[in-house]
């Protein structure tokens, strides 16, 4: 969506843990060095989370549905993993 500003801080646009897939995310493990901490994983799970609100936040006040479904996507998945 061209000409939509986010604040400083937000990844509108970008892939987040929780939406760029297991490839990504492995290669930001393997870049990290290490498999990450029961701690370091619950904080990607509350990260990805609370990036997924403000996008459905965001997308709802500036009428990009795309963006809101993208992250509703996001949170079922989210829950899906937590909850098998």
């Amino acid at each position: 969506m061209s000409g939509t500003h986010r604040p400083c801080g937000t990844s509108y646009g970008s892939p987040t843990p929780g939406t760029a897939g297991p490839d990504l995310l492995q290669a930001v493990i393997d870049g990290y060095g290490r498999p990450l901490t029961p701690e370091e994983e619950a904080q990607l799970t509350v990260s990805s989370v609370l990036d997924a609100v403000s996008d459905i936040s965001y997308g709802t006040a500036h009428g990009d549905p795309e963006l809101v479904e993208r992250d509703q996507r996001t949170l079922a998945r989210l829950r899906t993993e937590q909850h098998p």
